[in-house]
């Protein structure tokens, strides 16, 4: 046992040069504070997990709306890259998010994301100021929406409907909607009385808030804002910490197991590309 105490110490918070196990080091801590966060719940509700209920159907439906938002993610990018008179193949725009979305969910206040999305599209030749506009953009739209209200913006600022603009947020509109409504095939498959409306307002509430936890990938605000929300429309409170872990599996965490797969495959031969070009010099 202490042998391995002193393994998971050295891998947590050991030094090494390699970006990978960096990366993986911080993966396993936001899957340990996420676990811990989810038996938090279970001991507070004193109620286990039980999926029994939850149909194949309503999982590939719910894997399906959450994994398709990284779509309209890379359509963003590549809309904005359009405007500004250039244009991103889909490759370096899907990794670029991906990289996004999967170091903002490991670091703390999700610092890392823009970073690592800016380096990716600068390795593929992109200009640094033209990557750091690309972020700059994405996190507005995104902010915009959560924050402002930007479908009532649109009635009183009608001149943005004239526009490229429209277009910008419209596409962060559906990609925020398809990751909040995922989990809906969920909720009817267990029968609870929420209705999508409230599903997607309640988790723009607990996304917005979310922006200043300062842990990785908000895991334990998430869970414990998710439980006191929609613990109202659960009348068995013993099935709270079945929810909680279904919806955040399919609304966030399916969406980083498949972006670190990626980026860490990325980040690799990245790694790689610049050893052989050491050599070569």
């Amino acid at each position: 046992m202490k042998r391995f105490l002193t393994f998971l110490k050295n891998f947590l918070f050991g030094n090494t040069s390699s970006k990978t196990w960096k990366y993986l080091r911080s993966f396993l801590l936001f899957l340990l504070i996420s676990a811990a966060s989810i038996l938090g719940v279970m001991l507070f509700y004193k109620g286990g997990l039980d999926f029994t209920h939850v149909t194949w159907h309503a999982v590939i439906i719910a894997g399906a709306l959450s994994l398709s938002s990284l779509y309209f993610e890379t359509e963003r990018v590549r809309l904005i890259a359009r405007t500004m008179k250039e244009r991103i193949p889909y490759k370096p725009a899907l990794e670029s998010v991906m990289g996004r979305e999967f170091l903002s969910a490991i670091t703390p206040f999700g610092s890392g994301g823009q970073p690592l999305g800016i380096y990716i599209l600068t390795k593929y030749g992109f200009k640094l100021g033209f990557a750091i506009t690309i972020s700059y953009l994405e996190t507005f739209y995104s902010l915009l929406m959560l924050f402002l209200g930007g479908l009532i913006s649109l009635i009183f600022y009608s001149e943005v409907l004239q526009s490229s603009v429209l277009i910008w947020f419209l596409v962060t509109f559906i990609l925020w909607v398809l990751r909040f409504a995922a989990i809906y095939p969920i909720v009817l498959a267990l029968g609870y009385n929420i209705s999508l409306i409230e599903l997607v307002a309640y988790q723009m509430i607990i996304t917005s808030v979310n922006y200043f936890s300062f842990t990785p990938g908000s895991s334990g605000t998430t869970d414990w804002l998710g439980a006191a929300l929609f613990g109202i429309f659960i009348v068995n409170k013993d099935s709270i910490p079945t929810f909680i872990t279904l919806w955040r599996f399919f609304s966030y965490h399916i969406i980083i197991f498949v972006c670190g797969i990626v980026i860490f495959r990325v980040v690799h031969l990245f790694g790689q590309q610049k050893k052989t070009e050491g050599v070569n010099k």
